[in-house]
């Protein structure tokens, strides 16, 4: 364990959600290697750094960031709900998509009644329809999902 002066920073993307938390005692050089190895890189518009003193302080407050603040790209550190996966499809690029977590967790639910593989496949399946796409349907819904209060301005 060393006592050089360290860095906690933070990533963050354009609309502030946190991509990524990480240590370091070179920003410069750790940036650099991850604008290189990481293709969520080109996301970060906003970066925040926060000195320690001790490792053994930033250690701690980055697996506390990590655990409290649920940063989008982290894989280390989460133990409890193992690592997370980026879902890619046919090679695009992950889109940030903003909801309510009540309708977030409501989709999820009737995503799962209606048997599909999971959210991204229905919102793309709409997305197509939405569009207009050849041969384009919407997505199968669930025939009925308990809600303890439905989401505001939908229409069953």
């Amino acid at each position: 364990m060393t006592d050089n002066p360290q860095v906690l920073y933070r990533l963050y993307d354009q609309f502030q959600q946190l991509l990524y938390v990480g240590i370091t005692m070179d920003p410069v050089t750790r940036f650099h290697d991850h604008k290189a190895n990481k293709p969520w890189w080109t996301q970060i518009a906003n970066i925040s750094l926060e000195h320690f003193d001790r490792r053994e302080d930033v250690e701690e407050a980055e697996a506390r960031a990590i655990l409290e603040e649920n940063p989008l790209y982290n894989v280390v550190g989460r133990p409890a709900m193992g690592p997370v996966k980026p879902t890619v499809s046919r090679g695009t690029a992950r889109q940030t998509f903003r909801a309510d977590e009540d309708l977030w967790e409501t989709f999820g639910a009737s995503v799962e009644a209606a048997g599909a593989k999971d959210r991204s496949v229905v919102l793309r399946d709409f997305m197509r329809w939405y569009n207009r796409e050849p041969g384009a349907r919407l997505p199968k819904r669930p025939s009925n999902v308990e809600r303890e209060s439905p989401a505001a301005g939908t229409d069953a």
